[in-house]
């Protein structure tokens, strides 16, 4: 009984050394949090483990809304601690993020039209999104760049955000092609002014990366953008990347889950590194009406964890049934099932769609 006594006493101490270590070894691979502010716009920036050693520029990736993004409580990013992850296991290279607050003028800052739904349901506001994106090209930037070890070169920028924010991420990288290489938008919100940011990519931009995301519970039929971008010379699975996110909403929890994708993007993506393809058959409710959109969204996925969807670049090949599938993955079927094979490359999935299925799916929507 007394040796184990002492046995109980002595390994307490050890038990507080590995605590102790695990703590500062975890500490060790986090990265810096620095609140700083210019002409009374508050910034949140992440600066990478081995900041202060590190000899050059970090490339640096500008966040609408920046508030949010480092937040470990519901309704915020929780970005850190990613960042954290993915550049300790090699996810990701080390690169400074900024985010920029938001203030109470956000729709005016965001959004660069006037539009009645947004005027009437998100409070009065007046279209200045060209003069917040002339504030932080020609005087945020500058301010930043003298100041921390970040790239003031086009390649190692990037603008993005969600919601408004991913609206004004596209108007800006639209806009300043030459500043920003990699657009990043989280469900942006293109519905603003009948989708009139397709119109705002204009002239050759090859060298610039564009990428954009969906949810399905929030869906909206955005692919249109993608040919607007085909016109300035981007090419979809090089420098386009567009992915349909099963289940996704319009939260901060879903922004969350799927950030790393641009950040990829940014970091840079080879089309080559394709390991397989999945196919998820989508039944979407309208949000202003029953109407429904049946669709197979075919993403692919890279080592990485990078992902993305294909829509009209796969091909759709019916095996049986009665029905047809269009060339971007609408579906519909006039019997009772219908099967098909969707392909990519070398990359084959056959999918058999059940009227049954669809049917039930539609009826938990409408709940």
């Amino acid at each position: 009984m007394k040796l184990l006594k002492m046995f109980r006493i002595s390994i307490w101490p050890a038990i507080f050394v590995v605590v102790l270590v695990t703590a500062i070894e975890a500490a060790a691979r986090q990265g810096q949090l620095v609140s700083d502010s210019f002409e009374d716009r508050p910034l949140t920036i992440y600066l990478p483990k081995g900041y202060d050693q590190y000899v050059g520029n970090f490339r640096v990736a500008y966040f609408h809304d920046g508030q949010f993004l480092f937040g470990e409580y519901n309704g915020a990013w929780n970005l850190r601690k990613q960042l954290d992850s993915w550049i300790g296991n090699g996810t990701l290279d080390p690169i400074v993020v900024v985010g920029i607050h938001s203030l109470n003028s956000r729709s005016s800052d965001m959004v660069p039209y006037f539009d009645s739904f947004v005027d009437e349901n998100f409070g009065t506001y007046s279209p200045r999104a060209a003069k917040h994106a002339s504030f932080i090209v020609k005087q945020l930037l500058p301010y930043l760049e003298s100041k921390y070890k970040i790239s003031n070169e086009p390649e190692g920028r990037a603008i993005m955000g969600a919601s408004f924010g991913g609206l004004h991420a596209l108007w800006v990288g639209a806009k300043y092609p030459e500043v920003f290489s990699t657009i990043g938008a989280l469900s942006p919100s293109i519905w603003v002014a009948n989708n009139r940011i397709y119109r705002e990519f204009k002239g050759e931009r090859k060298n610039q990366r564009v990428y954009f995301d969906i949810g399905t519970l929030e869906w909206n039929y955005y692919t249109p953008l993608i040919a607007a971008l085909e016109k300035n010379g981007l090419v979809y699975g090089e420098n386009i990347f567009y992915f349909e996110d099963h289940g996704g909403m319009h939260n901060a929890t879903s922004w969350s889950r799927r950030v790393i994708l641009p950040l990829l993007v940014f970091n840079g993506v080879n089309n080559s590194d394709i390991l397989e393809m999945e196919v998820k058959v989508e039944v979407i409710k309208s949000a202003n009406s029953n109407r429904f959109y049946q669709r197979l969204n075919p993403v692919v996925s890279m080592a990485n964890g990078f992902r993305y969807s294909l829509n009209r670049f796969a091909t759709f090949e019916i095996i049986s049934g009665e029905g047809e599938v269009t060339e971007d993955g609408r579906f519909e079927l006039t019997g009772g099932h219908l099967k098909v094979r969707v392909g990519y490359q070398d990359k084959n999935k056959e999918v058999e769609l059940k009227r049954s299925d669809i049917n039930s799916i539609k009826e938990q929507l409408l709940k």
